[in-house]
């Protein structure tokens, strides 16, 4: 099987490696291509004769401790191009922060708190950015997204793609007037799809703290008070649906659950399509890193694993995966793998019976949805029970919560399989909040 063709247009970087000496050269050299400058995935083929064959150690290439064959450092932004974004900061009347994945990488947390205080412009993060400003800050918003982005004047995009989720930096969404601010860490990614005013490469915490001292300090009480108007009006709009007790549960009701009972320690993985999607409207985690995800290119399947991983990082801590059923399909029999490692692991599926990101917009299309359809109500539950996890059904939305406590009490890998209405597709019109 030709694994290198299949695996290049994924990776950063793809290559087999043919002399058993040379094994430790490119296990640094697939390292160093993973973390430099944009983190992302390589591949290293190693065939079974080379990773079976032996060598003289002594004449064995050793590249040494990590710190020296791969980048240890932060990049900094032009100068040039700080002083100009700031200088666009300056004359902003409307700002607004849309930050997202690099935050996380970069460990930018805090420059961004330090960033949005200094401009006073309502943040709304998406990807691995959520986490990075708590949901008790002044200054973070969820609900008014839309109206905080057709509105701004300057639009600060911190380490995330103008890509769907932000209708590919066009209008409506983000207006053709807006001035766009582009912090990332990969010069390439800047501009794609947009044009930008001012485009900062290099480590965006870096580049946040630099952009942040070298600006004045704002004052935009109206547009901030404008921003709470609407947050008010979403939340208020969504809080029938969050409320509701109807059977079948509304899937809004179902994330307010966890919502609820999840702690500030609690990891939340998404792993599903329009319920990860009302989960990031709705759920919202306190730290960075508390928030994995598919990611934009839908990885579904991706749950199981990153969860055994959260779990073995942070033993003691709540792990809690949104599953919708056709994602935890595709790797549910992961759940083997905790039970027998002991990773206390919960589940909780959000079941409509099919592939809901496909079926509704099939039936919009053509009338009809073609192989979306899963079998209604499956139990979920009594497979992980099988393999020597907890289960539990659940109908009715009052009963969610508790069912998530005897999960976790259980101390064992669980799953609760939550029966949800299957004619509450997320709505597209206000944008993939993931």
């Amino acid at each position: 099987m030709n694994q290198i063709d299949l695996l290049r247009p994924i990776t950063k970087w793809a290559r087999t490696v043919h002399e058993t000496s040379r094994l430790a050269e490119y296990t640094a050299m697939a390292f160093r291509q993973m973390l430099g400058s944009k983190p992302g995935p390589a591949f290293l083929e190693i065939p079974m004769d080379v990773l079976n064959n032996f060598v003289d150690t002594d004449a064995f290439f050793d590249p040494g401790e990590p710190a020296s064959y791969r980048p240890m450092g932060r990049t900094y932004p032009d100068p040039e191009l700080v002083h100009k974004a700031a200088a666009l900061l300056d004359k902003a009347q409307r700002p607004v922060i849309m930050a997202g994945t690099a935050v996380w990488w970069c460990d930018a947390a805090e420059p961004l708190r330090k960033l949005a205080e200094r401009i006073q412009a309502p943040v709304f993060l998406n990807g691995a950015g959520r986490g990075c400003l708590p949901p008790t800050h002044p200054l973070f918003f969820t609900s008014a997204r839309r109206k905080a982005l057709e509105g701004a004047d300057t639009i600060l995009a911190i380490g995330t793609r103008m890509d769907f989720r932000l209708n590919h930096g066009q209008p409506p969404l983000i207006p053709a007037a807006a001035n766009v601010i582009w912090f990332d860490l990969a010069s390439e990614d800047i501009g794609a799809n947009r044009g930008v005013a001012a485009g900062l490469a290099g480590d965006v915490g870096v580049s946040m703290q630099q952009v942040a001292e070298a600006t004045r300090q704002l004052n935009q009480e109206e547009w901030l008070a404008y921003i709470r108007t609407e947050e008010r009006r979403g939340l208020e709009r969504d809080s029938a649906s969050m409320n509701s007790d109807a059977v079948p549960i509304h899937p809004m009701r179902f994330c307010r659950e966890i919502r609820d009972f999840i702690d500030e320690d609690t990891t939340v993985v998404g792993d599903g399509g329009d319920i990860v999607s009302y989960g990031g409207r709705v759920i919202n985690v306190s730290k960075p890193g508390y928030w994995l995800d598919a990611g934009p290119m839908g990885c579904l399947g991706t749950g199981t694993g990153f969860a055994m991983a959260a779990q073995i990082a942070r033993p003691g801590q709540k792990v809690l995966i949104l599953h919708g059923d056709g994602a935890f399909g595709l790797n549910g029999m992961e759940f083997e793998s905790m039970v027998r490692q002991n990773l206390p692991v919960v589940s909780i599926i959000g079941n409509d019976g099919a592939w809901g990101q496909i079926k509704h917009p099939q039936r919009a299309l053509i009338g009809h949805a073609t192989a979306a359809e899963l079998t209604p109500g499956t139990r979920y539950d009594k497979m992980v029970e099988a393999l020597g996890g907890y289960g539990e059904l659940v109908e009715r939305p009052g009963d969610i919560r508790p069912a998530l406590e005897r999960a976790f009490a259980s101390g064992l890998p669980a799953c609760i399989n939550v029966l949800i209405d299957p004619e509450k597709p997320y709505s597209r019109s206000t944008n993939v909040a993931v």
